[in-house]
């Protein structure tokens, strides 16, 4: 299992990653951090100046996703987990259990 935590600067450029990381999981933390729903959480996560702003891969269902979270000094709260599939970013839906197209 290969676990990736990725800082991002305030222009949304990922600027460290695991070698490991792969190109095809770039793309998807990519396209995570272009949705609109990711950008409004870390300019919050930001502004409130009390967690830090993470993304990274993680094993969940059988497969690696891309976890949006932020980290506070005394715990981690997780913000959300999507996937691509096909070039579609999908949002995993907790109550569901299911796997929603994000528009």
């Amino acid at each position: 299992m290969t676990q990736v935590a990725v800082n991002v600067m305030s222009n949304f450029q990922i600027t460290g990653f695991a070698s490991d990381a792969g190109e095809v999981n770039l793309k998807a933390m990519a396209a995570v951090l272009n949705l609109a729903e990711v950008r409004e959480f870390q300019k919050d996560v930001f502004e409130n100046s009390r967690s830090k702003f993470f993304i990274g891969t993680e094993a969940f269902g059988g497969s690696d996703v891309i976890t949006v979270f932020e980290v506070f000094p005394d715990h981690r709260t997780t913000y959300n987990r999507y996937r691509m599939q096909n070039d579609q970013v999908s949002r995993y839906d907790v109550l569901e259990d299911s796997w929603v197209k994000v528009q």
